[in-house]
């Protein structure tokens, strides 16, 4: 934030800080974006406000806090997309193997199969 912040302020941040990244971590959220969002939330009118005296925030008010922010909202696609490559599946060698095998007319498909050792 800014160097004007009291001691008090300044610890009630970084136990924000400490409570977003632990949720995040539990989240399976990489450690790289765990960063990048920690240090979003930390320019929120959200955090700002907290640390001026408001309620305390809820773990889903400060990420809802810094996904509304432009570079939270990128981040949050780059999330996505990153979930989004770990849950397609992935070809198998042996996968492959009967992909290649498919193409072959059936004399050869045997053939190939019992060479590959999957016949």
């Amino acid at each position: 934030m800014t160097k004007s912040l009291t001691h008090e302020q300044r610890l009630a941040e970084a136990r924000q800080r400490v409570r977003l990244e632990r949720h995040l971590a539990d989240q399976g959220v990489p450690e790289g974006a765990r960063d990048h969002f920690l240090n979003e939330m930390t320019g929120t009118e959200l955090i700002r406000s907290y640390l001026n005296g408001a309620p305390e925030p809820s773990i889903d008010e400060l990420v809802q806090s810094v996904y509304a922010t432009e570079r939270g909202k990128l981040l949050r696609e780059i999330l996505d997309e990153a979930e989004q490559l770990d849950a397609a599946p992935k070809a198998t060698a042996r996968d492959e193997q009967l992909r290649r095998l498919a193409d072959l007319p059936p004399a050869a498909r045997m053939t190939e199969a019992r060479r590959l050792g999957i016949a």
